[in-house]
């Protein structure tokens, strides 16, 4: 009693299918490892996070969206300041998760420190 030839047929498949998406591992090169580091391709975390915060770019939805409400193609009489923001803020986009965090970290750090003292006050007038 040997198999039906349906069975055969799809293990067959099955094989030809692990042999095609299993690749063999490439060799690595002797220029690889003695690569020095690249020059960074992205702008300065710095002025990204200052331009983050001049426009209360606080993730990534309200990046978006101010990306589409300010593209050079859409808006036809647009300061070149913002254009010059722009173009340096598409350049942040790769180094956008970082940024959020430093936007986030400082702006909250500051907030919680005002609420603090304005409860202070009103306990020391009411006693």
């Amino acid at each position: 009693m040997g198999r039906s030839p349906r069975k055969t047929a799809r293990k067959d498949r099955r094989q030809t299918r692990r042999q095609t998406q299993s690749k063999p591992k490439s060799k690595s090169n002797a220029k690889s490892k003695t690569r020095s580091v690249s020059v960074a391709k992205y702008n300065s975390t710095r002025k990204c996070i200052k331009l983050f915060k001049r426009y209360r770019l606080t993730d990534t939805t309200k990046l978006r969206k101010w990306m589409n409400n300010n593209h050079p193609d859409k808006v036809t009489n647009q300061s070149s300041k913002v254009e010059d923001d722009f173009k340096f803020i598409t350049g942040c986009w790769a180094n956008r998760k970082d940024i959020f965090k430093h936007v986030k970290s400082k702006t909250k750090s500051k907030s919680k420190s005002k609420k603090k003292k304005k409860v202070k006050e009103i306990k020391g007038d009411q006693l």
